[in-house]
């Protein structure tokens, strides 16, 4: 009986994984538009350029290394990440106590 009832459910399950697997193909990754990533972008009050980010990755066929990109949104953090450092290295070193005013540099 209990073997009857397994034997059932493994048939059910199988009917069922063609409407899994579109499901699956519903989820795949669309690349975003520059309008999308410039919406994203605002709403996380970030500096990143849409259009660059989106020209960047179509070149690359929407591409991170050799894997097909999964999340843009986490791509765009990256940047965003990215961007805070390069403005942090760009800043010039504060030292207590210097009066730059003497510097004409």
């Amino acid at each position: 009986m209990v073997r009857l009832v397994e034997t059932e459910l493994l048939c059910r399950l199988k009917k069922l994984l063609p409407e899994d697997e579109k499901a699956k193909a519903a989820k795949r990754f669309k690349p975003p538009t520059a309008d999308e990533v410039r919406d994203y972008c605002e709403g996380r009050r970030n500096t990143v350029d849409p259009q660059s980010f989106v020209d960047f990755y179509a070149s690359k066929g929407w591409k991170v290394g050799k894997n097909r990109m999964q999340d843009w949104k986490a791509c765009v953090r990256t940047w965003e990440q990215r961007d805070k450092q390069t403005a942090a290295a760009s800043e010039p070193a504060r030292v207590r106590g210097t009066d730059w005013s003497e510097y004409d540099g």
